[in-house]
């Protein structure tokens, strides 16, 4: 069945015939009133919480299609002409959005999909070395290490304080570079892709183990998707000590008396924590005796000479990367 829903008949005057206008609303069918265009915005999903960027998708099962525009509430994100209805969001402001899709056909229907809210939110990174944070261009000094040992792995966190999840991008995720990159490692074996909102953390490590004495220099480099701190630099300095310097630095913090000494010599030890060994050696170069000890600062050793010939002796002292040679005098 047809059905025209107006239908007007005038006459014309001049020739006495019937003059037909007809208006058509629409057309019924069958009995079936027509259906609108189908369209629903397929990405994102409803009740997602989001960065920029955010991927908008509308689909629909019909071919004659004119175009689909996206909206943030009545705000006009973008209008898509052509198949896949796509657009990718770069700018939204945080907060909550109230997203649709309008669909507009070529015989000029319109509709509108389901709407789908959002939240749009943003990572924030952090770098801390222990409690310390270390702001993006800052630095991190290992202090003095001796040539052909090392600092010990030292360990950073990275820290996401915003309300998106944080993407680690970079290829390695912790980048090395700088004029003495190759005396730095970096131990990223644990060190996760994403970093969860609000609280979440990942650490990865640095060890400076130098090969020649100098000033030494590099950059650590951490590409990810925060908005205005996506590339991410921390500068690493340290100073490599040869073995001359490396002495005169244990030098200070060890103090030997009496001097010249009877049959009790006291080492005493200031600002150094770990293991010393020792040695006595006489003046032919012979070792005397040798042992260890676990110090902390304000240790003292108490070494027995009462056994020793009179003379000149050296006394050799050295921790994990340092060393010094004192002259005793024995009565």
């Amino acid at each position: 069945m047809s059905q025209i829903s107006s239908l007007f008949f005038s006459i014309n005057p001049s020739t006495g015939g019937y003059v037909g206008t007809v208006i058509i609303d629409y057309i019924q069918i069958g009995g079936t009133a027509p259906t609108l265009p189908d369209v629903t915005l397929s990405s994102p999903s409803n009740g997602a919480t989001l960065s920029n960027p955010i991927t908008l998708t509308a689909t629909t099962t019909i071919s004659n299609i004119q175009s689909v525009s996206f909206f943030s509430g009545t705000n006009l994100i973008n209008t898509d002409l052509t198949s896949p209805y796509t657009y990718n969001w770069t700018n939204a402001a945080l907060g909550s959005h109230t997203l649709t899709a309008v669909i507009h056909t070529n015989l000029g229907i319109v509709n509108t999909s389901s709407p789908v809210t959002i939240t749009v939110a943003a990572p924030e990174i952090n770098v801390r070395q222990g409690s310390t944070n270390i702001a993006s261009g800052g630095s991190y000094n290992f202090g003095n290490v001796g040539v052909g040992s090392s600092s010990g792995a030292i360990t950073f966190t990275i820290e996401n304080t915003g309300g998106a999840v944080l993407n680690l991008t970079g290829t390695p995720k912790i980048a090395l570079s700088g004029t003495n990159a190759s005396e730095f490692s970096i131990d990223q074996s644990s060190t996760t892709a994403t970093v969860a909102a609000t609280t979440g953390t990942t650490t990865f490590t640095v060890t400076f183990s130098p090969t020649t004495a100098g000033t030494k220099s590099a950059v650590i480099t951490i590409e990810n998707n925060d908005s205005d701190e996506g590339t991410y630099t921390i500068n690493l300095s340290a100073t490599a000590t040869s073995s001359t310097s490396t002495l005169n630095s244990l030098d200070n913090k060890v103090a030997i008396y009496p001097n010249p000494v009877n049959d009790r010599l006291l080492m005493s030890v200031s600002g150094l924590e770990g293991t010393v060994e020792y040695k006595v050696k006489n003046m032919q170069g012979s070792i005397i005796y040798e042992s260890s000890v676990q110090v902390s600062d304000g240790t003292d050793i108490e070494v027995n000479t009462s056994g020793w010939s009179s003379g000149i002796y050296y006394l050799e002292l050295s921790s994990a990367n340092a060393k010094t040679i004192k002259k005793v005098v024995k009565q």
